[in-house]
C-alpha cells in the first residue's frame, strides 16, 4: 500500500536535478512540496502539546517528554527554540517537560503509520 511520508530536503544539485533528504525517498516516488516557517512550526507545538494532554483523559499530567526533529531546530534558531520549550510548559504549567532532538519521529496518535521528518511528538505521563 502507500504511505505518506514527510522528508527533510537537506540540499539540491540543480545540474544533475536533484534533491538529498535525510532518509529514504523511493525512486519515482510522488513527491509534494511543503513549506513552513517558524510560525506554522509554534502552533505544530501547541497541538503536539494539546494532543499529548488530551490523551490523558483529564488525568493531571506528572510530566511531559518531548522527541523534537533536528530539522525543526534549523527552522525555529535559537529565540524560536526558546519559545517553543516555553510555550510547552505553558501548556501545561507546573509540570515538568524534558526533551531532546531526534532524527526522524515515529510515534502516530491517528492515521496513516509512517516515518516523519520535521515533526515533535510529546508524551504526557499521568
Amino acid at each position: 500500500g502507500s504511505q505518506e511520508q514527510i522528508r527533510f530536503l537537506s540540499g539540491g544539485d540543480f545540474d544533475e536535478r536533484s534533491l538529498s533528504s535525510l532518509a529514504e525517498v523511493s525512486q519515482g516516488a510522488l513527491v509534494w512540496i511543503m513549506e513552513g516557517d517558524e510560525r506554522s512550526v509554534l502552533e505544530a507545538t501547541d497541538a503536539a502539546g494539546e494532543d499529548a494532554l488530551a490523551a490523558l483523559d483529564g488525568h493531571a499530567p506528572l510530566g511531559m517528554i518531548a522527541f523534537d526533529c533536528i530539522a525543526r531546530r534549523s527552522v525555529l534558531g535559537e529565540e524560536g527554540i526558546r519559545a517553543e520549550i516555553d510555550r510547552l510548559a505553558m501548556i501545561a504549567p507546573g509540570t515538568p517537560v524534558a526533551g531532546f532532538y531526534t532524527y526522524g519521529e515515529i510515534a502516530r496518535t491517528r492515521g496513516l503509520r509512517g516515518f516523519h521528518n520535521q515533526t515533535l511528538v510529546v508524551l504526557a505521563i499521568a
